[in-house]
């Protein structure tokens, strides 16, 4: 999975499945047609990306991500269905429990961003060094 152009190629850092297991229950998303999901999840991983690469240390697209990710990514996506589609307003202070969950998951991807905390299984598309061993160069004089 590369997060990349996600509008073409529809990768997402978190799918319908993570947003069920680490976001918000399906009993809530029930009712949310498919689409209107994939939309959600796409502006949170289109999101996260920004975040991800604010500092510049990881470079997009990502080639492979864990759990960590996907559920940062789902408590962002959760929010906006409480938001925008169930109706909650995000000023009410009732709501506090799902703006946390947003918030908490944008600080661990600013964190990730800023090198503080290194996932297990990221991988970002810096380029790696393979070249091992001595060269000799010799001067054609």
């Amino acid at each position: 999975m590369a997060l990349a152009d996600v509008t073409a190629t529809g990768i997402l850092l978190a799918t319908a499945a993570d947003l069920a297991n680490l976001g918000i229950s399906e009993e809530v998303t029930g009712g949310i047609q498919a689409s209107t999901l994939t939309a959600i999840l796409t502006a949170a991983t289109e999101t996260a990306g920004a975040i991800l690469q604010s500092s510049g240390r990881i470079k997009l697209p990502l080639t492979a991500w864990g759990s960590d990710i996907k559920s940062a990514v789902a408590k962002m996506a959760a929010w906006d269905v409480m938001c925008v589609r169930i109706g909650h307003n995000p000023e009410d202070p009732n709501n506090f429990v799902w703006r946390d969950r947003d918030a908490a998951g944008r600080a661990y991807l600013e964190q990730v961003a800023r090198g503080f905390v290194m996932p297990v299984g990221l991988v970002d598309a810096t380029p790696t060094d393979t070249k091992t061993g001595t060269e000799i160069y010799r001067s054609e004089e």
